[in-house]
């Protein structure tokens, strides 16, 4: 199994563990937002 399957197989077994990781980003400003990955349940493709 490559490294990266790996990674992910080991994050997802952590679901339902009270673990926090978080995607943080910029949208056009200096604030920054983040989210809770292990949250997520589906992410959809935005519409052009």
């Amino acid at each position: 199994m490559s490294s990266i399957l790996k990674s992910v197989n080991k994050r997802t077994q952590l679901v339902g563990q009270n673990r926090l990781e978080l995607l943080l980003f910029r949208l056009s400003g200096p604030q920054r937002f983040g989210i809770n990955v292990f949250k997520v349940k589906e992410v959809l493709q935005c519409p052009p």
